[in-house]
């Protein structure tokens, strides 16, 4: 299935004819339980079988709060991620103290979920921030976390508009165009 919490551990695995496939099932920290299927094929015979995995969830304590999508990579061209809150106390959104992401509260449907502007990476250099959501009050946090790539680096460019100057013999100024893109 297509779900970062189940895979197949190869190393372990069976082969041609009656064998054994492991997987690994990593901890449910949310307080949704899921589910997923494995489906087992011989595409040449047409024959197939299922196993159906459910995982239970945590018990929710009194008070929570969590973050339940936390990381975002997000490409230097930037753009809207969303993060979804699963909480039964009221909490707030504490956005970093950078100017190249802000909270789109126009887009907040007061479900949860939450949206945010990552604006284009006009540099070199990947970034990264943290959104705290808290309720101190309780004691309860979770963070997200973003990381957008840099741009990247255009080819390095040295370029003469002329390579070649005759100079007479009494001497003379030159003009010389150079087009580059580094110093």
């Amino acid at each position: 299935p297509d779900v970062e919490w189940l895979y197949e551990v190869p190393e372990y695995g069976g082969g041609v004819g009656t064998g054994y496939h492991y997987f690994m099932v990593t901890p449910n920290e949310g307080y949704e339980p899921r589910k997923a299927e494995i489906v087992v094929k011989n595409e040449a015979g047409g024959l197939a079988d299922t196993v159906y995995v459910a995982q239970k969830a945590q018990e929710k304590p009194e008070n929570y709060l969590r973050v339940q999508n936390k990381h975002f990579n997000v490409a230097w061209t930037g753009e809207i991620i969303r993060f979804d809150i699963e909480t039964n106390v009221d909490y707030t959104v504490v956005m970093p103290q950078v100017e190249w992401m802000y909270e789109e509260t126009s887009l907040n449907d007061g479900a949860g979920h939450h949206y945010i502007l990552v604006t284009p990476n006009e540099s070199y250099e990947t970034r990264s921030a943290e959104i705290i959501i808290v309720n101190e009050a309780e004691g309860v946090a979770d963070t997200a976390y973003v990381t957008q790539t840099a741009q990247e680096r255009p080819e390095p460019v040295l370029s003469i508009a002329r390579d070649q100057c005759i100079v007479s013999a009494e001497g003379e100024s030159l003009e010389v165009g150079v087009y580059t893109n580094i110093d």
